[in-house]
């Protein structure tokens, strides 16, 4: 998976694929909140079903990704969100605005209006880098022709699940192996099996 490191070295915008489930919009809110924690980017998060919701109702002049942006750090509580939106995309030296805009194949038939629209942002403020997740038959989203890069999620194989879901149920129930590794062994005891934790009557 592409790191919060290698994302800000960047120069191409990316669009993130994959099917329903594999973890696009929960990835990218971690990458939202890893980089909140770095002094090099200014993350800017946006769940496109909401953002649809009220794209209508929009004088035509806010139907634009500025605005959006500029509405984000309104609502940090910063005076002028123009002027500080304009200073944050035009400061080569300072940390580098990253755009997250999750959900595109929620948009419908909106998907080309915005696509336009975050172009737009890109061509006029490259140094922003801007990531878009979508599941693979999203309308309308950015390509390879605007300058995007396509990224595919792949599965994990066997041995990275069950990695994975050790982990996790070491994080729950602590550093006892067998709670641990109880998911495991339920698993290959197949559907039929009553779930059974180590520890329950």
């Amino acid at each position: 998976m592409l790191s919060v490191k290698s994302l800000l070295a960047l120069e191409s915008p990316v669009v993130l694929l994959g099917n329903a489930g594999t973890g696009k919009t929960t990835w990218m809110r971690w990458t939202f909140r890893q980089l909140l924690r770095r002094d090099a980017a200014v993350p800017f998060f946006f769940e496109l079903r909401a953002i649809a919701k009220d794209w209508g109702d929009r004088e035509p002049e806010r139907r634009t990704f500025l605005a959006l942006l500029e509405e984000e750090i309104a609502r940090s509580g910063a005076g002028e969100p123009r002027a500080a939106v304009r200073a944050l995309l035009q400061d080569e030296s300072g940390p580098r605005p990253v755009v997250l805009v999750d959900g595109w194949d929620e948009l419908g038939e909106l998907g080309e209006e915005l696509r336009a629209r975050l172009t737009e942002l890109h061509a006029a403020w490259p140094r922003a880098q801007v990531l878009v997740s979508s599941r693979p038959y999203g309308e309308h989203r950015p390509a390879g022709c605007e300058g995007f890069a396509t990224l595919e999620i792949q599965p994990l194989h066997d041995d990275q699940m069950r990695a994975l879901v050790q982990r996790f149920h070491r994080r729950v129930y602590g550093q006892e192996e067998d709670a641990a590794n109880w998911p495991l062994e339920r698993g290959r005891a197949g559907p039929r099996s009553r779930p059974h934790r180590p520890g329950s009557p």
